[in-house]
């Protein structure tokens, strides 16, 4: 399956995972931030993959429309925590 996605997805996967492993040593509002713009390129690369996932097993693509769902439970919780995170860093940079 991995052979047959182009190859940007994978590096941009891998780049992905490398930001969230960096999470690990920050706190705060900027651990929000960083999250928050994790995510939106995360977003961003989910409507790529979808793209190239067409010749892919149908229970594979199946699977992955039923669980992508999980990935908007806790949006809103992380759009509050974004936007405190964006009014600190304006205080701070003010």
């Amino acid at each position: 399956m991995r052979h047959q996605l182009k190859m940007g997805l994978a590096e941009k996967s891998l780049l992905l995972i490398a930001g969230i492993f960096s999470l690990n040593s920050q706190e705060g509002p900027l651990q929000h931030l960083q999250l928050a713009t994790i995510f939106a390129e995360f977003e961003k690369l989910v409507i790529e993959f979808e793209q190239e996932i067409s010749p892919l097993p149908s229970n594979f693509v199946n699977e992955w429309q039923r669980d992508k769902k999980l990935f908007a439970i806790a949006e809103k919780a992380r759009t509050l925590r974004a936007g405190k995170a964006r009014d600190w860093l304006a205080r701070f940079m003010a």
